[in-house]
């Protein structure tokens, strides 16, 4: 059996997009070997990789489109506001695109067409919803007490 040829560094350990690899030089054979694995369409990641909630953004942010922006719970997440427990681990990522463009249809992800201008920022590369557009879409699923502490912690006021 002929030994498997090594991923450059860039690709060992993190989600990828399949395409940025095959442009790389990587061979479509070993895009398909078995220490990867397909978790979205045109996305590679190790096998062992974990279902953390930074795996799952950094999956998703390698398969974003343009107009793509993490929203809702996940960005109030990325932005680290606090959030009741029970809502602080969520196996769903939600995202965000203006219209007329269509949500993501992918496993794993909420899709959200949003009528109003989103007003994206980036942060540590990730682009998503402002922060005042976060704490709307908070509105519709915290108790007004805990959507106030959100909503200090998003306009930054400490106390």
């Amino acid at each position: 059996m002929p030994k498997r040829e090594s991923l450059p560094s860039k690709f060992i350990g993190v989600p990828f997009a399949a395409a940025e690899a095959r442009a790389f030089g990587i061979s479509a054979s070993r895009l398909r070997a078995s220490d990867l694995r397909a978790p979205i369409r045109g996305i590679r990641e190790p096998r062992e990789s974990d279902g953390s909630f930074e795996t799952r953004i950094s999956r998703y942010a390698a398969h974003m489109a343009d107009d793509d922006y993490f929203s809702h719970l996940t960005a109030t997440t990325l932005y680290g506001a606090p959030l009741p427990r029970h809502l602080e681990i969520l196996p769903i990522i939600h995202v965000s695109v203006h219209e007329p463009a269509f949500p993501p249809r992918v496993r794993g992800v909420v899709g959200h067409r949003l009528s109003v201008p989103i007003a994206p920022r980036t942060r540590a590369g990730l682009r998503m919803v402002s922060p005042a557009r976060t704490f709307t879409q908070l509105a519709a699923v915290l108790s007004h007490y805990d959507l106030v502490i959100a909503g200090d912690f998003l306009v930054g006021r400490k106390h």
